[in-house]
């Protein structure tokens, strides 16, 4: 998928998380179906995924690791990173304005579909021939590249 057409479709998929989760609160489904949040987070997953290669492939293309399993473990990484403010987040409203506190089964549920999201977005759209993951680069250290 070219460059442009990745980040439309991923402005796309956030207005439609955005218009769900409104739905999803004006209808009461995240209590009326327990399992709602599981597609929402996986499809939160896939957009942090699929943005974070979207913005490294347009903006860093020369400066980020060279290597499939370098590419991979940043994408991912920083798809769990903000996985895991997400659920900073969730914890608060639950404990200082609902006084709901979901279990630590409902918290690795979240972070195991933003994970899963996030390695499908990277199946999905690094295959390229744009990525970075699959353009030989002048750097010698991809660890050199992340740092530098």
């Amino acid at each position: 998928m070219k460059r442009p057409l990745l980040g439309i479709v991923m402005l796309a998929l956030v207005w439609l998380i955005f218009i769900l989760n409104t739905l999803a609160f004006e209808h009461y489904w995240y209590w009326i179906y327990e399992w709602f949040d599981i597609p929402m987070h996986f499809l939160g997953g896939f957009w942090v995924g699929g943005t974070i290669i979207w913005i490294l492939g347009t903006f860093l293309k020369r400066r980020f690791a060279s290597t499939r399993g370098g590419y991979l473990l940043s994408v991912v990484g920083l798809a769990m990173v903000i996985g895991l403010l997400w659920e900073l987040f969730e914890f608060s409203i639950d404990t200082f304005i609902t006084f709901h506190m979901n279990d630590i089964i409902d918290t690795l549920s979240d972070l195991s579909m933003d994970f899963l999201g996030a390695t499908v977005a990277h199946v999905l759209f690094s295959r390229q021939k744009d990525t970075p993951a699959l353009t030989p680069h002048e750097e010698s250290s991809s660890v050199d590249t992340l740092l530098g």
